[in-house]
This record gives C-alpha cells, structure tokens and sequence, in this order.
C-alpha cells in the first residue's frame, strides 16, 4: 500500500536514507524517490532493500516514521527464525506454528520474543555476545523474520535516525550471518 507523503516528508526519508547507506556503507548503493523513498545495495553480500514511509496511526494521523527492509540471503536458511521486541505488537498468525526458544540471558528473554520451527538453531546462533549486542541497541520497536532465501526487517521510529537505523542492520546482518553458519 503506497501511502501519500508529502515532499517535504519523501526528502527527509530519502536524506536518512541516503546517511544509513553511508554509515552501514552499502555497495553499488542506489536510491529512488518515487513512489516510496528507497535505497538498495549490497552489504558484505546480503542485497539489501530499505523502503521508508510514514507509520499511521487511527484515523490516518502520522505517527512516527517506518522503515522496511527486504535482505536477500547469499544461501538459503534452512529453518525459519522471529525476533521481535516485546514492546511491539504483532499479529499471531505468521509466527503460530513456531516454538518459543529461550537463550542463557535472560534480560535478553525479557526484552525479546525469540521464535523458531528449530530451537536448538536458534538458541546457537543467539549466543550471549549477540544478544548483549541487540540488547545495547537503543531502537526498540522493530521486529525480523528470516525465511528460506530472505530475511524481512521491520523499524518504527518517533524521529529519524539513520544512525540507529544503520547499526541495527549491521547486528541484522551478523546475526543473519550466523544462522547461516550454523543451518550450514
């Protein structure tokens, strides 16, 4: 669904955007303005896509920015694995046949709702360096499901902040890269 966004609005997305890709620094980085601002490129050879947008609230007041990202894998995943904060709401349905994993940190237990069809994958990827690192991450409301060949990343901020926006992908991008080494 293609929201209206003002231009004032669609050159500020596109401005974070343009700073996520300098910060994370993405390869052959290209930009779109038109419909929704866009920014694509190749990170350590995960192709990433980044949309931002508008995040709207009941009756369609702006609340806040949202970004999505679309990382295609190198190899597929075997196994499916979900993240999310527990702050975020989320809908039931995608995540139901998955089994709650626990990991040996339990602040990270607390903070995060951690699913997956293979327990024993996820709680071996999510070792406790991972997870003190995404716990040290300041945005809270954001969520990631990886499946088979791709990985779909979700963000919602109150302001933008391509910084936070660029270290999140990175630790993204490592805990992708681990759970591809250990689905191997």
């Amino acid at each position: 669904m293609i929201l209206f966004l003002s231009p004032a609005k669609k050159r500020a997305l596109l401005e974070t955007l343009h700073h996520v890709a300098e910060f994370l620094p993405l390869k052959e980085a290209v930009f779109q303005k038109f419909p929704i601002p866009t920014a694509a490129g190749d990170y350590f050879g995960f192709q990433i896509i980044l949309e931002g947008g508008v995040k709207k609230e009941k009756r369609n007041k702006e609340k806040g920015f949202r970004f999505l990202a679309t990382i295609e894998l190198p190899k597929r995943f075997k196994g499916r694995i979900f993240l999310q904060n527990e702050r975020r709401k989320t809908s039931l349905k995608p995540i139901a046949g998955l089994k709650l994993v626990h990991t040996s940190v339990k602040k990270f237990d607390e903070q995060f709702l951690l699913l997956a069809d293979d327990e024993e994958l996820a709680a071996s990827v999510f070792q406790p360096y991972l997870c003190e690192k995404i716990i040290s991450i300041p945005e809270t409301h954001w969520q990631l499901d990886v499946h088979r060949k791709e990985a779909h990343f979700e963000v919602w901020q109150a302001f933008l902040n391509a910084k936070n926006i660029a270290e999140l992908l990175r630790l993204i991008v490592e805990t992708l890269n681990a759970a591809l080494v250990r689905s191997s």
